[in-house]
């Protein structure tokens, strides 16, 4: 689950890409959580050491790109699985504070929280609007999105039967318009299918249509 955090400063707009990522060894029925946060507000992306800290560290990913990730808890799973992505975010004048998290139907279990130093924060949210740019030209929305495991891979589903919903606030409100595919995510996935079932989005392995799937998702969780 990709989210993106805008930051209005007194010194202009930042953005930072929020990920959330639950990675399925299917081998052995692992599911890892694992977490990343990427600078939109240029490009090449860089967040350094100094001013990120969390459980985890940051990395370099090629091409003067760096990035803060952490690896956290793995489970054995079995079906049916069902769980909930989470991502809250907060601030001061100072810093932004990035939770990371996921709950299996209970209380949500955070892994990983982040603190970021950014100097003359006004206001800071995830932001999801479709009619303007980061800062680096990508889009403020929010994707829930099959793909492969990691820098830009693909994966090729044979067998898939999952449901899917997006949601954001305190009171976790349906996100009305959603598409069949993300469009910052690098990852993809192959013969995957989309339809709505009773107002769901279902997904089966099949052919792929990228097109708007509803402008009306209203279930609630």
């Amino acid at each position: 689950m990709n989210v993106v955090l805008q930051v209005n400063t007194t010194y202009g707009t930042f953005a930072y890409w929020l990920q959330d990522v639950g990675s399925y060894q299917t081998s052995n029925h692992q599911l890892t959580f694992i977490d990343n946060i990427w600078n939109l507000t240029g490009n090449p992306s860089v967040l350094s050491s100094s001013s990120v800290s969390g459980n985890g560290k940051v990395a370099s990913a090629g091409g003067g790109n760096t990035f803060y990730y952490d690896v956290g808890p793995s489970y054995t799973y079995s079906f049916p699985l069902v769980y909930l992505y989470v991502v809250n975010v907060s601030y001061n004048s100072n810093y932004l504070y990035v939770w990371f998290g996921y709950s299996f139907g209970g209380n949500t279990q955070y892994y990983d929280k982040v603190s970021i130093k950014q100097g003359g924060i006004v206001s800071a949210a995830i932001a999801i609007d479709g009619y303007t740019y980061t800062p680096d030209g990508l889009y403020y929305d929010a994707e829930l999105v099959w793909g492969g495991g990691g820098n830009g891979a693909p994966t090729q589903f044979v067998n898939l039967n999952a449901t899917l919903g997006l949601y954001e606030g305190n009171t976790l409100q349906p996100i009305p318009s959603l598409y069949t595919f993300g469009s910052d995510t690098g990852e993809s996935a192959y013969n995957v299918h989309d339809v709505l079932v009773n107002g769901v989005p279902t997904v089966y392995a099949g052919v792929e249509e990228l097109k708007l799937l509803t402008n009306n998702f209203t279930v609630i969780l």
